[in-house]
Order: C-alpha cells, then sequence, then structure tokens
C-alpha cells in the first residue's frame, strides 16, 4: 500500500512539471565563490557579485571561465583575495570615447589590498583610442595589487592595447607575472603602459606584434613619474617601431630590454630610448631591421636631462647628451632574489646603477597571501629597510628566499627505495610530501631558513624513519641528507631489524617501534573470553 502511494505521488509532481533541479542551485551558475574569515562559502552568478559582497579577508574562487568588466573599489582596511584557480576573465567589448578610461577585465579603484593568483585578465574590444587593458587602475587607485602567482594580464582589440594600464594621478602600486599587449591592430601595443606616479612590478612586459602606418610596439613605456620594475621588456615586431623600454619622466629599471623587428622600411628598433626619465638596465638590444635605413638602434635619449645606466648594449647608440653610461665600473648591478617558483612575482631581476642614482622604488614580494621584507644576506637576519635601493647592495633576498636539502634513501643492503619524505617544523608539516626516485634520491626546495626541522621517511614493507633534527642557515644546498630504512620482520626467524639512522647516527624515533603491542593484548584477551565462553557451554550440555 505505502508503495502505491508513493508511485501515485510521485506521478502527480512529475503531471505539474515537478523537477529535483528546482530544489538546488545549478552549479554551472556559480561563476564565483566567496569564502568569508569565519569559514562560510557563498556562490555567485557572478565574479562582480562576489567582489561587491567581499568583506576584510574574503576570499573570492573564480570557478570557471567568465565574460565581464569587472570593477574593485578598495579601501584602507580591506584586503581580499582572488584565486582564479587557472580561469580568465575577458573584459566587456565597447565602444569608449578618447576621453572615457577603457575597456578592462579588471578596473581598481581607491586604497586597501587586492590580491591575485592564477589568474588571466583579458581587456574587451574598443573602437576608440581609449586604453584596453587587462588591468586599468583608474585616476583614484592608492592602494595595492598583489601577485601571488601566475598573474597574466593581456590587452583587448583595440588601436590602444595594454597588459597593464595605470591612469594619470593613480599613485599605487601593482604587480602582475607577465603584462603582454595584443597582436595584429594598427595603433599602439604596451605590455605595460604608466601614466600615473606609483609603482608596477613584473617579471615579463611585451608589446604585441602590430601592423599599419604608424603603429609602435613597446615592451613599458612610462609617460608618468612613477617607477616600474620589470625582468625583462620585449618590444613587439611592427612595421614602423618596436621599443623594450620608453621612458618619458620616469624610472624604469629592468634585467634586459629588447626592441622588435621591424618588417618595413623607414621604421626603427630600439632596446632602450629615454627622454626625460632614468632608465637602469642590465642588457639593451635592439631586433632585425629588414627596411633600407640605419634603424637598429641598443639605447638611445635626445635629452641631456636623461639619464640612462646600461650594463651591456649593442654596438649601435643614438644619443646626445653626456648621462649615458654603457658598461664600465660606474655599472653596477643589483639582484633581487624575490624567492622560488611562481608564488613571487620577481625570481630574480637585475638592475644598474651608476653613481648616486636612485634606481627607483624597491618591489614588494608575496606569497602565500602574505607581503614579504628585503633583506642584504642569504640568511635573512639584516634587513634592510630603505624603501628605494641605488647601486648598493650588489644583491637583496626577500623573506621568501628559499633554499634546497637533498639525500637518498636505501635499506640496509643498498637498495634505493622510492620512499615518501614529508619535511617538518616543530611537528606541522611543510609543503606537500615528495616521492624520492628509482634512485632513491629525493630534493625538497623553497625551505626558509630555520631550525629543527625534521623529514618524516617511509616506504611500504620498511619501518619509518625521521632525516634531522637539521638548520637552514643560508646555504644554497645541503646535501648527503641520507638514511637507511630496515625491513619489517616477516617471521620469526627475523624478529629484531637494525635501527633506522639519519645522516648524523642517531638513532630515530621508529627503530623500534613496539605501538602494535596493545593490539596483540586485544586479541589475546578476546581469544580468552571466547575459550571461556566455550568452556561453559561444554560444561552446561555435560550438566
Amino acid at each position: 500500500m505505502k508503495k502505491r502511494l508513493l508511485a501515485i505521488v510521485l506521478s502527480a509532481l512529475v503531471g505539474t512539471g515537478f523537477s529535483a533541479m528546482d530544489f538546488s542551485v545549478s552549479a554551472a551558475a556559480v561563476a564565483a565563490t566567496l569564502t568569508s574569515v569565519s569559514g562560510t562559502a557563498t556562490g555567485y552568478p557572478t565574479l562582480q557579485d562576489a567582489v561587491n559582497a567581499a568583506a576584510d579577508g574574503g576570499i573570492i574562487t573564480l570557478n570557471k571561465d567568465v565574460t565581464e568588466s569587472v570593477t574593485y573599489a578598495g579601501t584602507a582596511a580591506k584586503t581580499v583575495t582572488i584565486d582564479g584557480q587557472g580561469h580568465t576573465v575577458t573584459g566587456l567589448d565597447g565602444d569608449v570615447s578618447d576621453d572615457g578610461l577603457g575597456i578592462f577585465a579588471l578596473e581598481v579603484s581607491g586604497s586597501g589590498t587586492l590580491k591575485l593568483k592564477d589568474i588571466t585578465l583579458t581587456g574587451g574590444a574598443n573602437a576608440s583610442t581609449a586604453p584596453t587593458a587587462g588591468i586599468g587602475a583608474n585616476e583614484t587607485f592608492t592602494g595595492t595589487v598583489a601577485d601571488l602567482g601566475a598573474v597574466k594580464v593581456v590587452g583587448g582589440a583595440g588601436d590602444t592595447s595594454c597588459g597593464l594600464y595605470c591612469a594619470q594621478s593613480s599613485t599605487g602600486t601593482i604587480d602582475v607575472t607577465e603584462a603582454l599587449g595584443a597582436d595584429g591592430y594598427p595603433n599602439t601595443s604596451f605590455g605595460i603602459l604608466m601614466m600615473g606616479s606609483g609603482t608596477i612590478n613584473a617579471t615579463k612586459a611585451q608589446g604585441g606584434n602590430v601592423t599599419g602606418d604608424h603603429p609602435s610596439s613597446m615592451g613599458v613605456a612610462n609617460f608618468g613619474t612613477g617607477t616600474v620594475n620589470v625582468d625583462t621588456a620585449i618590444g613587439g615586431s611592427s612595421t614602423k617601431n618596436s621599443c623594450g623600454v620608453f621612458a618619458i619622466n620616469g624610472c624604469v629599471n629592468a634585467n634586459s630590454a629588447v626592441g622588435g623587428n621591424i618588417t618595413a622600411q623607414n621604421g626603427s628598433s630600439v632596446g632602450v630610448s629615454v627622454i626625460n626619465g632614468i632608465v637602469n638596465v642590465g642588457t639593451a638590444l635592439c631586433g632585425t631591421y629588414n627596411g633600407d635605413g640605419n634603424g637598429c638602434y641598443a639605447v638611445e635619449t635626445n635629452s641631456g636631462s636623461a639619464v640612462l645606466n646600461v650594463g651591456t648594449a649593442g654596438t649601435t647608440h643614438r644619443y646626445e647628451g653626456s648621462r649615458l653610461n654603457v658598461g664600465g665600473s660606474a655599472v653596477r648591478s643589483i639582484v633581487l632574489n624575490a624567492g622560488s617558483g611562481t608564488t613571487c612575482v620577481l625570481g630574480a631581476i637585475t638592475v644598474a646603477g651608476s653613481g648616486n642614482t636612485t634606481i627607483g622604488t624597491l618591489p614588494g614580494v608575496y606569497k602565500n597571501s602574505t607581503a614579504g621584507s628585503w633583506f642584504s644576506d642569504k640568511t635573512l637576519k639584516i634587513a634592510f629597510s630603505a624603501t628605494t635601493v641605488d647601486s648598493q647592495p650588489t644583491a637583496l633576498y626577500s623573506s621568501f628566499y628559499g633554499f634546497t636539502v637533498s639525500g637518498k634513501i636505501t635499506d640496509s643492503d643498498g637498495k634505493t627505495l622510492a620512499a615518501t619524505l614529508q619535511l617538518k617544523n616543530d611537528g606541522a608539516n611543510i609543503g606537500a610530501p615528495v616521492t624520492a626516485n628509482a634512485n632513491g634520491t629525493y630534493s625538497l626546495s623553497d625551505i626558509p631558513v630555520g631550525d629543527g626541522y625534521t623529514i618524516a621517511v617511509s616506504a611500504n614493507g620498511y619501518t619509518s624513519g625521521v632525516i634531522g633534527p637539521f638548520n637552514i642557515t643560508g646555504s644554497d644546498l645541503s646535501s648527503g641528507l641520507d638514511l637507511q630504512l630496515a625491513k619489517i620482520a616477516t617471521d620469526n626467524s627475523d624478529k629484531t631489524a637494525p635501527g633506522n639512522t639519519s645522516n648524523t647516527g642517531n638513532p630515530k624515533t621508529g627503530d623500534n617501534d613496539f605501538s602494535f603491542l596493545p593490539l596483540i593484548a586485544l586479541a589475546v584477551a578476546s581469544l580468552g573470553t571466547f575459550l571461556v565462553i566455550k568452556a561453559r557451554k561444554t560444561d552446561e550440555k555435560k550438566n
């Protein structure tokens, strides 16, 4: 009767158009998920909705590629993180007049901090000359956009395509991994276009490949008074002009600046071009020139007020004034070692300085949602407190600068083991476990300076062991942290296994592991109870 009644109810629901989907929100409709500080997770149909709802400490995860132009207005007491999870945000297409701000995938304004991770931001298409960019900072921007790793910004389709654009009067700091201008459009394509007075940090900036009557492609163009720190600046190929770094008034620091290839007559390819700014570059080169003029210049400046310091440059220069320094003892290199992996915006950037010339604002470094500090030694004990750097010191290291340890895992017979290793500090796991290769060798990297590290080692069929404790004091590589694992006894003829020892020769936890004894005692007790019960039943039968 109950089954028949249930069938009748279900038939009635189906007849009225009822569906189980009516009781839940489709997962496909959730573009972004916002997790609050308290741990509450809420899904939103658009990324903009999640951004609007985010309070201080909120973490937004992007669940799919989206096409929308997102605006973020920060406040001083607010920090929000957007984890793209490898997805792309593509800005909406539009037609913005010349006096409009532009078409951006992400527009930032106000103060506070916005942290980005594992995301690509691509500008929409614009029919006018107003910029189209992956990230655009408007005139009110005074905050920070931090790169937690793998942040790529790409210009959209239009006459002024920018990977990253900072408007006039903007004073904030923006960090990205890659900034790329779009290819194939007739006017200008910039990796980075700086119009303000803030700071931009990037690992790579590259202009797109452009065609037309008067196109220009630039890796970095600084038309403002701010500072751009970039590892590599590359101009794209062009039918007219291409430049790795171009500065009018501001400061640009780069490890290398390379002009793109010129594919038509009467154009020019320049590694670095400066008018009134300050540019410090490790290496400057021009691209190939296929026209009929002398259009390849490693460095050029047409102003006596410009300062151009280059460590190494191509042989062709074009300049006026005497403030050009190429090579020689006057040029110093400063290597900024921000850390390893993709979780810091700058892995290492080399800039050149001359005399007392200020190189510029020291870039910020970010990792795992935390801002890092700079130190003048590998042991990270001597803090560098200045906000700008000149020709001293020759190298700086961030608090995320990590080191590597390695070794080999074998058994008592010398057989190599593909063991599992987990780095620990004060009992807490550091990073994910790693597996030794077929030769038994392993390597653990990105280990910060610290004391009391251990490595827990395990392999099937062997007793566990521990390497350490050991300290990381600032050596680039600590090798020879080896360990032998003992085979687990399989019968009575092999009850005693040799103890595991680390490379220090100290016995380790797990050498004589008798934690199984309570289980044996329980089994024996259970067997005894069973025998007693059986004996009682036998006695009852006799009686």
